[in-house]
């Protein structure tokens, strides 16, 4: 009778412990493949200017700094802390034209950034172009393509309004 319940006891763990060992475990994702097609005499937008997230303390003030070269960040001032999982960068335009010919840019830069919820609440905002194109004119070089980078600075008053602030900037290129 021992034995009988000992062997039972045998086959049944047997036979659990065999689907466990067969099992398959799957997994998958996907990420985008993108393409830039841009034809000849053209500017395209590239990636957008951001100031990334900033923590304002309510009686924070100062400023915050996106490169127009680069695209780092800093800031000044006292109660500003700068997120580290969102830090934002330069925004950047590509342009195509005519090989090794000079290409005259004109720049619109808003003087505020608005708050999306409530537009009367404004941050000042001083542009800038990177400094391949900070006289206003890019050379097109060998391949007829260049880029322009965007940064600028904005100021925190204390007491800001917290939410999302954004503007436009246009850039125009005169191709010839």
């Amino acid at each position: 009778m021992r034995y009988t319940f000992t062997l039972a006891a045998l086959a049944a763990a047997t036979a659990f412990a065999a689907p466990a060992a067969a099992q398959t475990v799957s997994s998958s994702d996907t990420i985008k493949a993108q393409a830039l097609i841009i034809q000849p005499a053209t500017l395209q937008r590239v990636d957008d200017l951001s100031f990334g997230t900033i923590i304002a303390t309510p009686t924070a003030v100062g400023s915050v700094t996106i490169d127009a070269d680069d695209g780092s960040r800093a800031f000044t001032g006292t109660g500003l802390t700068l997120s580290s999982t969102d830090v934002g960068g330069r925004g950047r335009f590509l342009g195509n034209g005519n090989l090794n010919v000079d290409v005259p840019l004109n720049v619109s830069f808003p003087a505020y950034l608005s708050n999306v919820a409530d537009r009367t609440k404004t941050v000042t905002f001083t542009g800038k172009l990177d400094a391949a194109a900070n006289d206003l004119l890019v050379n097109t070089g060998a391949t007829g393509v260049f880029y322009v980078g965007v940064g600028g600075k904005i100021d925190i008053a204390a007491g800001q309004m917290p939410g999302l602030y954004d503007g436009e900037v246009t850039l125009t290129a005169q191709f010839q």
